[in-house]
């Protein structure tokens, strides 16, 4: 949706991203007729395509606590992987809340509540969260891995006082390679 309007919100959470690649010039109309001014490509770890662990199995994870004084930020993020060189499995989970955006100087607010005057930014308000899992099965000549997600974003327009977007993305993906065949293909 990001890419339709600049008021949509990105729907990816830190806790999941591997990397982030930007995409300039001609390899971006890969992504189509629209992506002529460049691609942001996040890549998370969701289904890995190689291994990540030794024979013996392993379990590894991350954290994620953030707190804010601007916007009274709490957010939190968490993801486990456990698995053999073979097999593994992905968790993670996040939720993130903020309240409007404190400000040095006292701004008019215009809602349908009615009108009022705070030092805050009016209708900047955002609440996120959000999970997934995901497994993978790797043998010699490639991969295959599933993974479901969702996210849940609810956030103001700080244009229009009374409008919030309630955004919802639930994503299914099914993955594999298969490397070095003989013959043609």
């Amino acid at each position: 949706m990001s890419s339709l309007s600049f008021d949509h919100a990105v729907s990816a959470d830190p806790i999941s991203i591997e990397r982030i690649e930007v995409l300039r010039g001609p390899g971006a109309w890969q992504y189509g007729g629209s992506a002529i001014g460049g691609v942001i490509n996040v890549i998370d770890n969701r289904i890995e395509k190689e291994g990540v662990f030794d024979s013996k199995g392993s379990v590894a994870g991350e954290l994620d606590l953030g707190l804010a004084s601007i916007n009274r930020e709490r957010g939190v993020g968490a993801l486990l992987e456990a698995g053999t060189d073979r097999l593994a499995l992905h968790a993670d989970a996040f939720e993130r809340k903020t309240g409007d955006v404190k400000t040095p100087v006292q701004l008019d607010c215009d809602k349908a509540t009615g009108f009022s005057s705070a030092r805050r930014v009016c209708n900047s308000a955002s609440k996120v969260r959000g999970g997934a899992v995901g497994g993978w099965l790797l043998f010699a000549a490639g991969y295959l891995g599933l993974s479901a997600s969702t996210y849940r974003s609810n956030y103001g327009k700080v244009a229009e006082p009374n409008v919030t977007i309630d955004m919802k993305q639930n994503w299914f993906a099914l993955e594999g390679e298969v490397k070095n065949l003989s013959g043609f293909v």
